[in-house]
């Protein structure tokens, strides 16, 4: 007999690791223990040395396995799993929020006298492989009594299932059924509870007990369901909070529903109930359709089909509609009794974070049916968007499903790092590995404000880490800039297309070479054109250029950048007031021409009450940009007649959403040689005036797009001793980055971009740390954590 003792690392806890590796040492004959700890699951095994070779064999072809001295171990006659032994420093991954299992859904939906009744109906199915994680736990390792699951104890069939070494929920933590609760209930729209027949039944026997609330569960069930299809907007709390419903082929329900959320415009996802009804309404092929069923279950953008079933309401002037497929039993269930695609979208008011209790969902809900539980969420988090290009996914929003990210490292200081403005998200350092928390939204709101220092907060005590220094956007006025100065801790700041081009660098794998980086966007704060790195913590890089950037090429290593080339500048007129309203940027670009009769024309159109002598007046002191993302917001003004916007890129969405995929043509950007270059859009502008008069529209925005894409294929070429990577929110473009392919493919030119790290400006955080990291002097490899399910 020999003993051999084991460290599982990685994606390791909440994925029934425990159980399948009990079974699989039971199979062998070996005897010893597992258990959960904080570095990740702990093994010792005893048995025959060929038993022990077979069992490190199958570990190692399952997980990062590292051997450990073996401890002294008390004799045991079988394998079991034991306590889990705490950490002060998280050492493994956090478990993330999963879809719920073919095989829990069977239970669910299914009355096969084959599966357990207890399962049929019931909201919150789930087993070792399936269901809430991340959004329930309070404290790692993952066990029930370190989430919010400690507040129903398992009734004694879950105890049998949770004992039993042959189930499917052996060592789940998060199993429960009609009888343990969680328990949901319906509040109308004056938000009073609204109770059953089933919920009145007093003292009941235990299987009378677990019938009534298995039906009570149906019936709340068909009263949402009865809503959805009369016509009327529920609300639902979901994994991660709540949600709006409403039936994605009714325009009244639609327009109440946008009314709710103040949201007049913005496309909404909607929920198909299975895989054939999704391909009803959007053309799905093999990589979209594999991103649809994955297990961390995202919003996948998808090519519209523009059927009857789905008013156009939910994505105005689209092409593109977002699907999901159901998320939980909840979900299914209400997707099954509607029978028709549902509008699916968080549950919040606009710039507010979604609502993850009762009382945030009656402030921002109102006057709406609502179908709640009593499984408490600790850590909000909203669904994860996704889109194909190419060959691989681009990453819109990493939300439930996919963060927290880890990608691990050598050693290190612990470093925290606040993200920009926009589409924020934390990351952390710890000794060893560098993780992406979820999307948090846009600093704009008190309210989400307060979201941002609770996750900071939470962050730091599931990892337990205490940061040596908190890193940030250089721009002075971001809320999490000044966050970040008020910490008491050294800063870093970093400039923000690095940021991007740095992340991006980490999820590529280039994070120990030389890139030429693309950082196209709406706007950043300038920095200089070349930046070094600063000789001591709390000392922001040298700065020269105040210029706002956002069209920016850059030969960048993790520590340092050079700007090569950017757009020539131009005027924002109003700042940020130029962002809602793009026909501004559209009379500055004109007015570099000149094109006098153009300049008039739209500041006519715009029903402004100002002469051309006055506005240009007021706009002489504007700031500057290099901004491609506002380039793009003034050639819409100028083709579309596109002035206002209700939502962040709003004209970029309908200007690549008019395009005419048959059109070859393309206009030519001018170079001004320079160190840097200076990328001159003037006679692009100027032949798309040429063309309003000649072609439609939708040539005109097509051959812009070409033009673009031309323009990055030519840069890369011309310093293409360095790997070319792309970043920012320009390249969630579909027909931009459809073009960069293919012509990337024609003149063999490699350009590469981050899948799940979100290529606009939730990845930067992360970005943020591999520069900081870069700084502090320690630049390496960095891996992503890998898992194959067992």
């Amino acid at each position: 007999m020999s003993d051999r003792a084991f460290l599982l690392r990685g994606n390791v806890q909440g994925r029934g690791v425990r159980p399948t590796t009990a079974r699989r040492a039971r199979q062998l004959g070996l005897m010893g223990y597992v258990y959960n700890c904080g570095q990740g699951v702990g093994i010792v095994a005893s048995g025959s040395d060929k038993a022990l070779q077979a069992f490190e064999t199958w570990l190692h072809s399952k997980f990062q396995v590292l051997r450990q001295p073996v401890p002294p171990t008390p004799q045991l006659e079988s394998f079991e799993i034991l306590q889990s032994l705490t950490a002060s420093i998280l050492g493994t991954d956090v478990p993330v929020d999963t879809v719920c299992c073919s095989e829990c859904l069977s239970e669910v939906v299914d009355t096969d006298p084959s599966h357990d009744p207890r399962r049929y109906g019931y909201l919150f199915n789930s087993c070792v492989q399936c269901g809430p994680r991340y959004s329930v736990i309070s404290q790692m390792p993952f066990d029930r009594h370190r989430t919010t699951m400690q507040d129903f104890p398992l009734c004694k069939a879950c105890q049998e299932d949770y004992k039993d070494v042959e189930n499917r929920r052996f060592h789940g933590q998060t199993i429960s059924c009609a009888h343990c609760g969680p328990r949901a209930w319906i509040t109308d729209q004056c938000g009073e509870r609204i109770t059953t027949e089933s919920l009145e039944t007093g003292q009941l026997e235990t299987e009378s007990l677990q019938r009534a609330s298995q039906e009570t569960g149906l019936s709340n069930i068909q009263m949402i369901a009865d809503a959805l299809t009369g016509g009327k907007v529920v609300s639902i709390k979901g994994i991660g909070g709540y949600q709006l419903l409403c039936d994605a082929g009714n325009d009244e329900s639609i327009t109440r529903l946008r009314q709710i959320k103040r949201r007049p415009r913005k496309p909404l996802a909607v929920m198909s109930q299975n895989l054939p009804s999704a391909r009803t309404l959007a053309d799905i092929n093999e990589l979209e359709e594999h991103e649809l069923l994955l297990s961390e279950n995202p919003i996948v953008l998808l090519r519209s089909k523009f059927n009857s079933k789905i008013s156009t309401l939910v994505h105005p002037g689209l092409k593109e509609i977002g699907i999901l497929l159901p998320t939980s039993p909840l979900h299914w269930l209400i997707a099954k009794r509607c029978d028709r695609p549902l509008v699916v979208t968080s549950g919040n008011v606009s710039d507010m974070p979604i609502a993850a209790n009762e009382d945030e969902a009656q402030d921002q809900l109102e006057n709406v049916i609502t179908l709640h539980h009593d499984r408490e969420i600790h850590h909000p988090v909203d669904d994860s968007v996704t889109r194909i290009s190419g060959s691989r996914p681009i990453t819109i929003r990493s939300a439930r499903g996919f963060t927290p990210r880890v990608w691990h490292a050598e050693p290190g200081p612990c470093l925290l790092a606040v993200g920009g403005h926009q589409k924020v998200s934390i990351a952390i350092r710890t000794e060893d590995k560098l993780v992406m928390g979820p999307h948090l939204g846009d600093m704009n709101s008190e309210a989400t404000r307060h979201r941002f220092i609770q996750s900071f907060e939470q962050m730091k005590q599931l990892y337990g880490i205490t940061p040596q220094a908190i890193v940030s956007d250089e721009h002075p006025d971001f809320f999490t800039t000044q966050f970040a100065v008020k910490q008491n801790l050294p800063t870093i700041r970093v400039q923000h297309h690095h940021a991007h081009i740095a992340g991006a660098m980490l999820d590529t794998g280039k994070t120990d070479c030389t890139v030429l980086g693309f950082a196209m966007d709406g706007t950043g704060y300038g920095g200089s054109n070349t930046a070094c790195v600063p000789q001591s913590p709390g000392i922001s890089m040298p700065l020269e250029d105040r210029t706002i950037w956002g069209g920016e090429v850059l030969r960048c290593t993790t520590a340092t950048y050079q700007r090569v080339a950017h757009l020539r500048p131009f005027l924002l007129p109003g700042g940020e007031t130029a962002i809602t309203q793009p026909w501004r940027t559209a009379l500055a670009l004109i007015d570099q021409l000149p094109a006098e009769n153009h300049f008039n024309h739209l500041l006519e159109q715009t029903s402004q009450n100002v002469t051309a002598k006055l506005f240009r007046n007021t706009y002489r002191t504007a700031p500057l940009t290099t901004s491609m993302g506002r380039l793009f917001d003034g050639i819409s003004a100028l083709i579309l007649e596109h002035y206002e916007t209700t939502y962040e890129g709003e004209s970029a969405i309908l200007l690549e959403a008019t395009c005419d995929l048959s059109e070859t043509g393309f206009y030519a950007f001018d170079f001004e040689q320079g160190n840097p270059v200076s990328i001159d859009w003037r006679p692009v502008v100027r032949s798309v005036l040429a063309d309003l008069n000649r072609i439609s529209r939708e040539r005109i925005a097509m051959k812009f797009h070409r033009s673009v894409a031309n323009l990055i294929l030519d840069l890369s070429q011309r310093w293409h001793d360095a790997a070319a990577v792309l970043s920012g929110g320009v390249f969630q473009n579909a027909v931009l980055m459809d073009l960069l392919n293919q012509l990337s493919e024609e003149k063999t030119c490699q350009l590469d971009h981050p899948s799940r790290l979100p290529i606009g400006d939730g990845g930067l955080s992360i970005g943020q740390l591999v520069v900081a990291s870069a700084i502090l002097g320690h630049d390496n490899e960095y891996q992503p954590s890998k898992f194959e399910t067992p």
